[in-house]
Order: structure tokens, then sequence, then C-alpha cells
């Protein structure tokens, strides 16, 4: 993400702190490129829109989600809330 606001602000379409974090000003940037770029403007760094970019897409493999980093995050958060450690059934310290 702050390799996508870094290419926004040198664009011109992102003023704000390059932080790596997804906030509206990314996502207003990342829709006004779209829309400059004739792409779907959905306000999410897509494969489409990093490709555009010039960014690395992938995961090393050749596979692309079609999701932003955040949604990408949070699905990684919910599955590691689903890892045995993390669930109550087999929590050898849970109150009964």
């Amino acid at each position: 993400m702050r390799a996508a606001q870094q290419k926004l602000s040198q664009d011109g379409f992102y003023s704000g702190k390059v932080d790596g974090n997804m906030n509206q000003g990314t996502r207003s940037a990342i829709r006004q490129y779209q829309k400059a770029n004739n792409l779907q403007e959905t306000g999410r760094l897509d494969r489409e829109t990093a490709q555009k970019m010039g960014l690395a897409t992938g995961n090393g493999n050749g596979n692309w989600k079609n999701e932003s980093p955040l949604e990408q995050l949070g699905k990684g958060v919910a599955e590691g809330a689903k890892t045995p450690e993390n669930n109550n059934n087999n929590n050898p310290h849970r109150n009964h």
C-alpha cells in the first residue's frame, strides 16, 4: 500500500501521508487514478490497477486475489481467529 501511495503522490492523485494505511484519502486517490486511466472505479488496489501503476502483483506464484490489501488482511485475521490455539473448544484453560 505504501508503494501505491507513493505512486499516487508522484502522479498528483494523493497528497496525504505515505504510511501504508488504506484510508479515505487513499481510496479517493485510487478512484481518481482509475478514472484517469479508464479502469473500473472501485477505490481498491485491485490487480488491474496495481499493474497499471507498475507495482508488483501476485503472491510470487502468479496468483492474485482480486481483493484490496485491507480485505486480504481482514481475511487473514479472520482465518487466524479460527486456529486451534484460539478456538475455545480446544482451550484447556477455558472456564466451564
